[in-house]
C-alpha cells in the first residue's frame, strides 16, 4: 500500500510544505471568499517557500505521452511498449501499466497488465526495463479495454436474460470478477473493524470544512471530512478509501451540506465511521446496515447498476482523458491529460481545457491537483474548485518538464488551497510471472491430487457460504481458491475449488451468506487431507470442476 508523508493544512490558506508524520493527510480547508491583497502577498511569500522544498528527482510525464514508451528486459531485448495505466481511482497511484508484448509487425501481439513497481527507468538508454523474458511475459493473462468494459455492470438481477456472467467462457474472461486482468489485485480491507458499535447510530449534520485524504496503512487512503455543525462544533467522519468514495456520485467538497449516519469510533469521542452519506440529493452506502463495508464485495452498487469491484477501484488513465469535468456541480470543461510523476508512480494533476462561459476568458488548459478531483463512475471529474481557483492555477505548459524544477507546480497546489504531495520514490518490487499450472503443478489430471483422489469419500456438503478464500502450500501445487461452509449442524467445513489462477478467471461468484451445495471427496494436497470441489451450485447454477478424475482447468489448456 501508499506510504503517506503529507501534512494537515489546519489554518485557512497554510500552504507551505513541512516534513510530514507517520500518520499525516492530504487536507483541503475551505476559504470561499477571494483573498485580500495582503492575503495574496502572503500566499506568493508562501509559494516561494514550497517551491524550494519541492522534492528533487520528480520526471513529471503526460499519461498520453508514456503511451508506446520503450520497454526492455535485463537483457536489453525489446519486451514490448506502454499501452496504458491503470490508476487508481482515489489515490491516483498508478498500479499497472498495461503492455503491449513484443511481436514481428505487430503480428502476435497482447496487451497485458503488470504491476507499475516491477519497472524501473534507464536514464540512459531513456526507456523502462522489466526483469521478464518475452515467454515469461506472456503467462500473464491478457488484458482488453472490451474486458475491461464488460466489468461495469458486473452483475444484474436473476430474471435479466442478457446477464452478462459467463462461467465457461474458455476465453478466461470473467465480466463479474475481472481478477485476471490485473494479476496481484487485492481487496481493501474493513477500515476500523472491532471499533464501532452498530446499535449506536449517530446522524452527524452541517457543512463540509474539510476533505482530508488519509493514509490508513493496509486499508490504503480514505476520505475523512470535518462537518461544522449547527451549534458551531465539528465531528470527523471516515466516509471510506478514497477509491470507493470517489467513483460514487457523492464524493464530499468543501461548503457541502452533508448528512452522515454513523457510527461512533472508540477512542476518540470526535471520530466517526460513516454507513451513509447524502450530499443534497445524491447518496453513498458506505456501509451495510449490519456494518460490513460496502466496498468489500467483489460487486458494488451505485445507481442502480452493479459494478465489479476492480473496475471500481481502477480506472484506465485513457479513459479519464477526454471525461467531461464539474467544478462544485457547474460543467466546466473536459480534461486534457494526465500528468503523472514518472519515478513516484503518483498522478500529481490533470490538466483540464476549460469551457470559455465558465471562464468568461479565452480557452487555455489549466492545471489542477489530482487531490482535489473526484473520477466519478458516470464519466465525470468532479473538482472540489471554484473559478477563481483555476484562474489562479498556472496555465499547462507544453513543455511538461518545466515543471520539475520551477515554482509553478508550488503555485499550483496553493491556488487551490491544498499542499503538494511530497513525491516520494515507489517500492522496487521484482517482477513475477503468473502461477498458470505449470507442467508439475500438482493440480494437473497427472499430478499428485487427482491421484490422491478417495473417491469412497465422495459426499454432499448443503450450508450456507461464509467466506472465500486463497489457500497457499509449501511444495508444488499452486494456491487454491477455498470456500467456507457453514453445514444445517452448525460445522465449518472448507473445501477447495481448484487452483487460483483458474478459479478467479472461471467461477460464478460466490458470495457469503449464500445457500450452497457442493459435492466434495478426500485428496492430499503437500501432506495433508482437503476437500476437494467435484461440483459446486449455488444461486441457481451448478458448475462442474471435475469430469470424473479429471479437472477442467486441465481440459482448458
Amino acid at each position: 500500500m501508499r506510504t503517506w508523508n503529507r501534512m494537515t493544512v489546519a489554518p485557512v490558506l497554510a500552504f507551505a510544505l513541512v516534513a510530514g508524520t507517520s500518520a499525516s493527510v492530504w487536507a483541503q480547508s475551505e476559504p470561499r471568499q477571494n483573498p485580500s491583497s495582503t492575503q495574496r502577498d502572503k500566499d506568493a511569500g508562501r509559494q516561494d517557500a514550497a517551491a524550494r522544498s519541492m522534492p528533487a528527482g520528480v520526471d513529471f510525464r503526460s499519461a498520453q505521452g508514456l503511451k508506446g514508451q520503450d520497454i526492455i528486459n535485463d537483457s536489453g531485448d525489446s519486451v514490448g511498449d506502454i499501452a496504458d495505466l491503470v490508476l487508481d481511482r482515489g489515490s491516483g497511484q498508478v498500479r499497472y501499466a498495461v503492455i503491449k508484448t513484443g511481436g514481428l509487425l505487430n503480428i502476435g501481439r497482447k496487451s497485458v497488465a503488470v504491476p507499475y513497481s516491477s519497472l524501473r527507468w534507464n536514464p540512459g538508454k531513456d526507456k523502462f526495463v522489466l526483469g521478464l523474458t518475452k515467454d515469461q511475459l506472456s503467462q500473464y493473462p491478457e488484458f482488453s479495454a472490451a474486458r475491461w468494459s464488460e466489468m461495469m455492470e458486473s452483475r444484474r438481477e436473476n430474471n435479466d436474460s442478457k446477464s452478462v456472467t459467463r462461467q465457461n467462457d474458455k476465453s478466461g474472461t470473467s465480466a463479474d470478477r475481472g481478477d485476471s486482468l490485473l494479476p496481484d489485485s487485492r481487496e481493501t480491507p474493513n477500515l476500523y473493524t472491532g471499533r464501532y458499535d452498530t446499535s449506536k447510530k449517530s446522524r452527524i449534520e452541517g457543512e463540509v470544512t474539510n476533505v482530508d485524504r488519509v493514509g490508513s496503512g493496509t486499508a490504503g487512503e480514505e476520505i475523512v471530512v470535518t462537518v461544522k455543525q449547527a451549534d458551531g462544533s465539528t465531528k470527523k467522519v471516515s466516509i471510506g478509501p478514497s477509491w470507493f468514495v470517489s467513483g460514487g456520485a457523492a464524493s464530499p467538497m468543501r461548503g457541502d451540506k452533508i448528512v452522515a449516519e454513523s457510527y461512533a469510533l472508540s477512542g476518540d469521542s470526535n471520530m466517526y465511521t460513516a454507513e451513509r452519506v447524502r450530499i443534497g440529493d445524491r447518496e453513498l452506502n458506505a456501509r451495510e446496515p449490519n456494518g460490513n463495508p460496502a466496498w468489500g464485495s467483489n460487486s458494488v452498487q451505485s445507481g442502480g447498476r452493479h459494478y465489479n469491484s476492480n473496475y471500481w477501484h481502477y480506472v484506465l488513465a485513457s479513459n479519464v482523458r477526454g471525461m467531461k469535468v464539474e467544478c462544485r456541480g457547474t460543467e466546466c470543461g473536459k480534461v486534457n491529460d494526465v500528468i503523472v510523476d514518472r519515478n513516484s508512480g503518483e498522478v500529481a494533476m490533470i490538466s483540464i481545457d476549460p469551457n470559455q462561459n465558465f471562464l468568461g476568458i479565452a480557452d487555455t488548459k489549466r492545471l489542477v491537483p489530482w487531490s482535489v478531483s473526484s473520477v466519478a463512475l458516470d464519466g465525470t471529474v468532479r473538482i472540489d474548485a471554484t473559478k477563481e481557483m483555476i484562474l489562479a492555477s498556472p496555465e499547462t505548459p507544453s513543455d511538461l518538464s518545466m515543471l520539475n524544477t520551477s515554482d509553478r507546480t508550488a503555485m499550483v497546489f496553493s491556488a487551490y488551497h491544498v499542499p503538494a504531495p511530497d513525491f516520494a520514490a515507489r517500492k522496487q518490487t521484482s517482477a513475477v510471472p503468473p502461477a498458470t499450472g505449470g507442467p508439475n503443478d500438482a493440480w494437473n489430471a497427472s499430478g499428485a491430487i487427482a491421484s490422491s483422489i478417495d473417491r469412497s469419500s465422495t459426499r454432499t456438503l448443503k450450508g450456507t457460504i461464509t467466506d472465500v478464500t486463497e489457500v497457499k502450500f509449501d511444495k508444488d501445487a499452486t494456491p487454491a481458491k477455498a470456500i467456507k461452509v457453514r453445514t444445517a449442524n452448525g460445522e465449518e467445513e472448507t473445501a477447495l475449488l481448484g487452483p487460483a489462477w483458474y478459479s478467479n478467471s472461471h467461477s460464478s461468484e460466490y458470495k457469503s451468506g449464500l445457500p450452497v451445495t457442493l459435492e466434495v471427496c478426500r485428496a492430499r494436497v503437500d501432506g495433508k487431507q482437503y476437500w476437494i470441489t467435484r461440483s459446486v451450485e449455488s444461486d441457481g447454477k451448478k458448475v462442474t470442476l471435475w469430469n470424473n478424475d479429471r479437472p477442467v482447468w486441465d481440459e482448458s489448456k
